[in-house]
């Protein structure tokens, strides 16, 4: 019991992993606002100077919030002094708080309550898989210190969390960031963006660590010169502050290794213009960030400076009994809400290593990329990351698109629910071939893959013990051909056959063909051929009817427009962020991989994107083209049918993301969408955009169903094989159209 991982959110089924709080006191909030009062600004109220500086009462009242990545007391105390440079007026608490607090006995009720809504909108707004009660559970059993609710949750809801060394949470791109401003905008803080920067800034370190050492001591009375000592650290962040006026803001539109543009060794741009004439020539030096901050002292984040709790300081709060293995229940029959995070946090994982994937494609390969989308299931004797390419390679051989007809397959990925689906099933693999190997439920299953680590590389799921080499014996118990069933694999019974042949010595060939995330595709496609024979074609049991055809050849044409319109677009924001960013390398768009579109009928419609870049050799002729392709978003607009100004909406740009700090967006997860977002989320529906601040923090958590039909599996049907889909199709349109199907859309792009 010393090692095993506890989970502080699961609490129906396994009774002794049953958190002790139950609903009713998490939604008690005096009683919580009280005991947060009672704890952390009593003892800030005890520990401040508020007789030799009674503005620092006013200060904590205004805006003094127990939020951020110190101790809670610790944050009350920085929040303060962060704000003493207000005016009285300015400090004066909003409402109906109006008594000065220059009185004997204060009372901190209502900066307590707006504390922990702030707290309450961090961990809904910083983790999109939280339900509210899961929000507050952890907020409860953190003592509302939003370090270790933060911990709390990362450790019930992603891998290798469980370990003595907590994981850096900064730099993450801004994602803490924007999350600590909602909250502090639900705080009713005077000035939210003050506290965002302030506990995600970095200071110098031996500042830092002097002043969060004195913080910490909870035997030291803080003196007018202590809380002096706060504000000169306060004031040297960095990057600092936006000042007034601000500093200039230049667009580069030129490119490297031109003639107005060189790049030297060490990277720093030399730009030459000449002026008046031609009399004068202007040269203007960019040194990379990076350069800069090497001549700059050490500095470092509030949160490497302070002590930590471990989430096993609280297993005794949570293991009060022992377990006790009741046969007879049906974990399956009432998931929790953290079986479904678990789901959906699973399923964004997995949406992860699919990205991964195709970012290994050795080209823009309509075919693999069909074979991928429609087979490509991440179940397998390997990890998933492998079983991907695998299965993906073995379905393109097993099962070939119909000669000549790849010229009219997409050449990208433009409905995100394709993805999802993909995901889905993929999942349902994984938990199907765990119930398999010993996992008496989907509850259990979910949870032996989380502890597994599925983006790891080595032999998941099925090692042997003390070993990277695959367990033949229980490799045997899988019915591998019931597994693909479950994951609706659209030839099952072959694949299963294919996945059973792959005996031991196989399985370790096969993984020499993997170094890391690079793949040798020529190399492991000719060994799959070996022993893949392609499948012979049979004489179709149905065929598509006439109408089916017809529909299929508008839906091609349709979607070819609309890919060629997405692609336009992409390049205009690419061309455009090539050239405002001339120290990066010159990018071409390569694999589209999702779009999310608006619906307006007046107003421009708004895209969202996904797409992959590869370096351009060409204009970059000194640097060699990476094996790895690049992910990027991007926001642009387009006129709808009835018009609308393109012109008065946002511009359209695009950057660089990475999964790992993914943001926000509501306009996406309203739909379900996989797009993933920059995490300093100033798009439309980030915490900073333009549709509003707070309308994707919901109740609950809910897992979206794409098992309807979609326009892609018109395009991908393979009339001969795909016997069960061709019927489905036309099934379609011989009936009115099902409940389950989507609705479909005939567009004009220009």
């Amino acid at each position: 019991m010393e090692d095993e991982k506890v989970i502080f959110s699961c609490y129906h089924g396994e009774e002794w992993k049953r958190p002790p709080v139950d609903e009713d006191t998490l939604r008690n909030c005096p009683n919580l606002c009280k005991r947060v009062e009672e704890e952390y600004y009593k003892e800030a109220e005890r520990r401040l100077p508020l007789d030799e500086m009674p503005e620092l009462a006013d200060c904590i009242r205004a805006g003094g919030l127990c939020l951020g990545l110190a101790d809670p007391v610790s944050n009350v105390i920085l929040n303060a002094v962060s704000l003493l440079h207000l005016d009285d007026k300015a400090r004066e608490p909003a409402g109906r708080m109006t008594i000065s607090m220059r009185t004997r006995t204060p009372s901190w009720f209502d900066i307590a309550l707006r504390s922990v809504c702030g707290l309450r909108v961090f961990m809904r707004t910083y983790f999109r898989r939280l339900s509210v009660v899961q929000s507050w559970r952890y907020l409860h059993l953190a003592s509302h210190d939003l370090r270790l609710a933060i911990s709390l949750v990362n450790c019930d809801l992603k891998a290798g969390y469980w370990s003595p060394q907590l994981p850096d949470l900064l730099p993450d791109g801004g994602k803490i960031k924007g999350a600590l401003r909602l909250a502090a905008v639900e705080g009713k803080h005077p000035e939210p963006d003050v506290l965002a920067r302030l506990m995600t800034t970095q200071y110098p370190s031996d500042l830092l660590s002097a002043v969060l050492a004195m913080l910490q001591r909870s035997d030291q009375l803080l003196t007018v010169s202590n809380v002096q000592q706060i504000r000169d650290l306060l004031g040297r962040q960095w990057p600092p502050p936006t000042t007034s006026p601000p500093m200039a803001n230049i667009e580069f539109w030129c490119r490297p290794n031109g003639d107005t543009c060189t790049r030297r060794d060490d990277g720093t741009l030399q730009l030459s213009t000449f002026i008046g004439g031609g009399d004068y020539v202007v040269q203007i030096s960019v040194t990379p960030t990076t350069k800069q901050l090497d001549h700059q002292v050490d500095r470092k984040y509030i949160y490497d400076r302070t002590s930590h709790v471990h989430p096993s300081a609280l297993r005794s709060k949570v293991l009060w009994r022992r377990p006790v293995v009741d046969e007879n229940f049906d974990y399956d029959a009432s998931p929790c809400e953290y079986m479904v995070s678990l789901k959906m946090c699973l399923l964004d994982t997995i949406h992860n290593l699919y990205l991964k994937a195709l970012a290994t494609l050795p080209s823009i390969s309509p075919r693999l990329l069909r074979s991928l989308l429609v087979a490509g299931h991440c179940y397998g004797p390997m990890d998933p990351f492998r079983n991907i390419i695998v299965n993906t390679i073995w379905y393109d051989i097993a099962f070939p698109f119909s000669q000549g007809a790849e010229v009219e397959l997409p050449r990208g990925i433009l409905d995100t629910r394709l993805m999802s689906r993909l995901g889905f099933r993929s999942l349902s693999g994984l938990v199907a071939m765990f119930r398999h190997m010993g996992c008496k439920s989907e509850h259990e299953a979910l949870k032996r893959i989380l502890e597994c680590d599925i983006q790891k590389s080595d032999a998941f799921p099925v090692a042997a013990e003390g070993t990277d080499e695959p367990d033949e014996a229980l490799l045997g118990t899988v019915p591998f051909n019931d597994v693909a069933r479950a994951a609706k694999h659209p030839q099952h019974a072959a694949f299963g056959s294919f996945l059973v042949s792959l005996s031991s010595a196989k399985i370790k060939q096969l993984r020499e063909f993997f170094s890391g995330d690079c793949v040798r595709w020529g190399e492991l496609v000719a060994f799959i051929r070996e022993f893949v024979p392609e499948q012979e074609e049979v004489a179709p049991s149905c065929c598509l009817s006439p109408i089916t055809s017809a529909h299929i050849s508008t839906k091609k044409s349709n979607l070819m427009d609309k890919q060629a319109f997405v692609n336009i677009k992409l390049r205009e924001v690419l061309q455009k962020y090539c050239y405002q960013h001339p120290w990066e390398p010159s990018y071409q768009l390569d694999i589209v991989c999702g779009v999310r579109e608006s619906t307006s009928l007046r107003q421009p419609n708004l895209y969202h994107a996904n797409f992959f870049v590869s370096i351009d050799a060409e204009n970059d002729p000194g640097l060699i083209a990476s094996d790895r392709r690049k992910l990027f978003f991007a926001e642009f607009w387009a006129p709808s049918i009835y018009g609308g100004d393109v012109n008065n909406s946002k511009p359209s740009s695009c950057c660089p993301v990475f999964h790992i700090h993914a943001g926000r967006c509501s306009f996406c997860e309203e739909v379900g969408s996989t797009i993933v977002h920059p995490p300093s989320e100033d798009h439309c529906g980030g915490s900073n955009g333009s549709i509003g601040l707070r309308s994707y923090v919901g109740d609950k958590v809910q897992i979206a169903d794409f098992e309807g039909l979609l326009d892609e599996d018109f395009i991908y049907v393979d009339p001969v094989r795909d016997v069960e889909l061709v019927e489905t199709i036309n099934d379609f349109h011989g009936s009115t159209r099902d409940s389950w199907s989507f609705p479909t859309r005939n567009f004009s792009w220009s």
